[in-house]
């Protein structure tokens, strides 16, 4: 529905500009207009997108209970791509709350779910790298890291570049 294209657009507007409980709130306003006009991938998505916006805020549990329905929700929809950014941002949430082999297995999930596009590829190695910092296994936090970096082509290869290195960095500085 408009509703619910314009309120995912007022969402991501508010997110980049650091607004999270903004971009959260347009976000479920986002989902339940998609919900009422019978559009389950568009309220999918949106519950992601929300679940995306509460982590950084310091509400982990929320979008981890967020992100899983939004990942039942995109598994029974059959929508590869955003199951896989689903899982691995429900990792990454899942990181927040210290739960690191429900973090990995997310990963493996996203991974299975579209092996061939850019969230397996370069998005779920660099979750694998961080759950490898956060039990202190840094030889496989960077070997991760760079892998994700070699995978990296296209636009995602910027924003997978800027965190690679922030993790070989932060690699490198623990180990020295």
């Amino acid at each position: 529905s408009t509703r619910a294209r314009a309120a995912a657009l007022l969402g991501l507007v508010d997110q980049r500009r650091g607004d999270l409980a903004g971009a959260a709130a347009h976000y479920r306003e986002a989902a339940a207009a998609a919900r009422a006009a019978g559009e389950v991938l568009a309220a999918a998505v949106a519950d992601a997108n929300c679940g995306i916006a509460l982590a950084p805020a310091g509400r982990c549990g929320d979008a981890v209970s967020l992100l899983g329905d939004a990942v039942r929700a995109l598994a029974a929809l059959g929508a590869r791509s955003e199951l896989a950014s689903a899982e691995c941002n429900r990792g990454v949430a899942l990181l927040g709350v210290h739960a690191l082999d429900a973090a990995a297995a997310c990963a493996a999930r996203a991974i299975a779910a579209d092996a061939d596009g850019v969230t397996a590829r370069v998005y779920a190695p660099i979750l694998l790298a961080d759950v490898a910092r956060a039990r202190g296994d840094l030889v496989a936090a960077r070997a991760l890291a760079a892998q994700a970096l070699a995978a990296a082509s296209g636009p995602e290869a910027r924003l997978a570049a800027a965190i690679a290195a922030w993790d070989a960095g932060a690699t490198a500085t623990v180990a020295a």
